[in-house]
């Protein structure tokens, strides 16, 4: 882990916080390790982007189909995020806002020749561009709106609080994700997440108020605000 060197250094004077990148997959304890060693600065995931493969696969666009990897992605947007600031992160920033049809401008020729001569190029974005059509076209991919429950929510300045998610009758805990908010407001702010196959039943628990059980459908991701 690079962090620590310079953090345990006289470096760390000149540091006021690490950015992280989600490409070595789900390891969320380092960040959290980090934490537990350095609290007081700050921990920004600075760069994610969905990538799209060898020439011939295509983005949500009228005219294709829509696979499961539309929905995938946003799933896979929203676990990374959850989990991020469940790892004590202060925030998250995408790659790429809006990309036109082949995933370009990149540094690469994004029709699927090689990148750098390793990968094929083209990358994936919250919103596509089909600049073929006059005027151009835009398209709202499903992550835009996973991104949303936390952009739109989440507020600048919020603070991240412990939060339960309890397995309700036939429910399985293990497959709810959840992640709770004090807005600037005042308010309370739940994320929550089930990335199962089947409806999810559970608990939320305010010791405020008290608790009140519900349920959450299958691969799906809502928002709560009181």
């Amino acid at each position: 882990m690079y962090a620590i060197p310079i953090l345990s250094s006289n470096a760390s004077k000149y540091v006021d916080g690490v950015a992280f990148h989600w490409y070595d997959g789900p390891d969320w304890s380092s960040i959290s390790t980090l934490h537990s060693l350095y609290p007081n600065i700050m921990y920004l995931a600075t760069e994610a982007t969905a990538g799209r493969g060898p020439q011939g696969t295509s983005w949500w666009l009228p005219n294709t189909t829509v696979g499961s990897d539309f929905w995938n992605t946003g799933e896979f947007y929203g676990t990374y995020i959850m989990n991020d600031l469940l790892s004590w992160a202060d925030g998250f920033i995408d790659w790429n806002i809006i990309l036109d049809q082949n995933g370009g401008p990149d540094h690469g020729d994004p029709t699927g020749e090689l990148c750098e001569g390793l990968i094929p190029c083209g990358s994936d974005a919250m919103i596509i561009a089909d600049v073929r059509s006059s005027p151009p076209l835009v398209y709202r991919q499903a992550f835009y709106y996973y991104m949303a429950h936390f952009s739109r929510f989440v507020l600048p300045e919020s603070v991240r609080i412990q939060c339960a998610v309890q397995a309700g009758s036939g429910g399985q805990s293990g497959n709810i994700t959840a992640v709770a908010f004090t807005s600037p407001s005042g308010s309370t702010v739940l994320v929550v997440m089930n990335t199962f196959s089947t409806d999810q039943s559970f608990s939320v628990i305010d010791p405020r108020y008290g608790a009140v059980s519900t349920s959450i459908q299958a691969h799906s991701i809502e928002t709560w605000q009181w």
